[in-house]
């Protein structure tokens, strides 16, 4: 659209630029008409370039030489050339439109769609020349929202579908006694292959320093054991503010959990995040709400609280992301244990390795419950968590948007009531398209 308009309105241009206070300090600048073809626009740029030094007052010459580089291909050349021009004359209409053909051709859509309407209010427009820069208005807000989306198809080996302890024996206390009691084999660890899929669809719209997102994402994981099977739809809408000296954002989501054949449960949160800093390194504070609710097994439901802040550097190629957080969950039934505390440390890396991109995430929590969690362990002890999570993932780009994909996941859970420690290792390989 930008590539169309912009020959076309030359002669427009020229002819707005003429209604302007005239401060040319730049002898025999040449007389231009309408329809100049590639070659002529060079054969200018060249003549225009040997006066630059001569003529840094003169916001005539700065605005011709803009268009000049402008049609030449040289976009970051023509802003910086268009925004001297307007620094002399603020009111150079002639220089303000291509300016805005500039920034939208540069990438930069919200400060061109502003340049736009800046032009389409000023009262000394040229009637003849108001349609097609509000054609060009609606074309470009057009272009603030757009839809995205990311199509993900993984294949892999866990030693631990289930997610079961690796014990064979329990002792439970029965009548002041401990009593041993076999695990059955369907109850322990279970290896085996597994496929994931995932597709995601976000809607994007872009306005003056915010942005929100709508995305809609259905993923599962489907194996020989069906009963570990696990799927998952979630909803989210969040916004994005880029402030003077900080960045705020909130976002909104609910989901559909499903594990197995019958254990399901639906999720609500709420999340506010401030980041400072606009250096390399930006401290960052989280606040989140979240609710669980389990149409089956309602004494499980709950509300949690969570608490988080970091700092996020980035340094050449590689980023950093070190947190805490703090979550208190509080039981809205009678939910084995009662409220649960947990402390939290998260390192976050990511890194371009050749043409691809590394992607690791190490945490670490500690929790324990308020109360014991039942007599019949070990004579009611408080349960207590100490959660270890190691993930490396490798997205190499094959071709336009189509993506190799390859992963490991390492969990480690240790408890002081032997049914809860647990451990998985994985490792799955896979490609993803976006569009």
């Amino acid at each position: 659209m930008a590539r169309f308009l912009c020959p076309s309105l030359l002669f427009l241009v020229l002819v707005f630029a003429t209604v302007q206070p005239a401060m040319a300090e730049c002898k025999n600048l040449p007389q231009i008409g309408a329809g100049l073809d590639h070659d002529e626009w060079e054969s200018l740029h060249v003549r225009l370039n040997s006066q630059v030094t001569q003529c840094l007052q003169d916001p005539q010459f700065f605005s011709l030489y803009g268009a000049a580089l402008l049609n030449t291909g040289r976009v970051q050349q023509a802003v910086d050339a268009l925004e001297r021009a307007l620094l002399l004359a603020p009111e150079n209409g002639g220089a303000m439109l291509d300016y805005a053909t500039a920034l939208y051709r540069s990438g930069e859509l919200l400060t061109a769609l502003r340049v736009n309407r800046q032009l389409l209010s000023r009262q000394d427009l040229p009637e003849h020349l108001r349609p097609l820069l509000e054609k060009r208005q609606t074309y470009w807000d057009g272009l603030q929202t757009r839809w995205s989306g990311r199509v993900t198809f993984l294949g892999g080996h866990s030693d631990n579908l289930n997610t079961s302890s690796d014990i064979k024996d329990l002792i439970l206390t029965i009548d002041g006694q401990d009593v041993l009691v076999g695990i059955d084999d369907r109850y322990r660890p279970v290896s085996g292959m597994y496929s994931y899929g995932r597709v995601l669809v976000k809607r994007t719209t872009k306005l003056e320093d915010q942005k929100n997102t709508l995305s809609v994402a259905v993923q599962g994981r489907f194996s020989e054991l069906s009963e570990a099977d696990t799927d998952e739809i979630r909803l989210e809408y969040s916004e994005e503010y880029d402030r003077k000296n900080r960045e705020d954002s909130w976002s909104v989501s609910t989901s559909y959990y499903r594990y197995g054949d019958s254990e399901e449960y639906y999720n609500a949160q709420g999340v506010l995040t401030t980041s400072w800093g606009r250096g390399s390194c930006s401290p960052y504070a989280e606040g989140e709400l979240k609710s669980l609710y389990f149409p089956e097994l309602e004494q499980l439901n709950d509300v949690s609280l969570i608490g988080r802040g970091g700092i996020r550097c980035g340094f050449g190629r590689h980023k950093y992301d070190i947190g805490m957080a703090y979550t208190t969950s509080k039981e809205l039934g009678t939910r084995p244990g009662g409220r649960r505390d947990t402390v939290a440390l998260d390192l976050r890396w990511q890194a371009l390795l050749g043409s691809g991109l590394v992607l690791s995430n190490f945490s670490y929590s500690d929790s324990s419950d308020q109360r014991g969690y039942s007599p019949l362990l070990e004579s009611g002890a408080v349960r207590e968590l100490k959660n270890t999570n190691l993930s490396i993932q490798y997205i190499y780009p094959i071709m336009n948007q189509l993506s190799f994909h390859a992963g490991y996941r390492l969990q480690i859970q240790k408890s002081n009531l032997a049914l809860f420690s647990t451990s998985s290792k994985s490792v799955d390989i896979g490609i993803s398209y976006g569009f």
